[in-house]
Formats: C-alpha cells, sequence, structure tokens
C-alpha cells in the first residue's frame, strides 16, 4: 500500500465521516499526511515455489 497513513483509502478522514454522516455528496479531496510505502519482500524457492524468507516494508515520506 502506498499513500496516508491517516486516511480512508487515501482520502481525509473528515471528509469521508461527513459525506457518511450527512449523506450529502461532498468534495473529497486527497489525504497529504503522514505518507508511507508498506509491503514485504519475499524470498522464493525456485524448485519448490515456496517461500523461505519474508521481510516487512516500512517507509515513511516526510511531505516537502
Amino acid at each position: 500500500m502506498t499513500g496516508s497513513h491517516d486516511s480512508v483509502i487515501g482520502l481525509r478522514i473528515s471528509d469521508a465521516i461527513d459525506r457518511m454522516i450527512k449523506k450529502i455528496p461532498n468534495r473529497f479531496h486527497t489525504a497529504k499526511e503522514n505518507l508511507q510505502l508498506q509491503g514485504i519482500i519475499l524470498h522464493i524457492d525456485e524448485n519448490t515455489g515456496k517461500s523461505t524468507h519474508i521481510e516487512r516494508l516500512a517507509i515513511s515520506f516526510e511531505k516537502e
């Protein structure tokens, strides 16, 4: 996953909550705080096709 960790599918939390509570369409704004890249790195045995090692990847980005 990439994007803002403090968001609702990449949107500002307040926009998503307002839309759900008020039931009125409103403009969504992209969340731009606490940006992160998360994923995994797998090492796979070519003979068996099974993973032999897994590493977690988490990188935070500062807003410029």
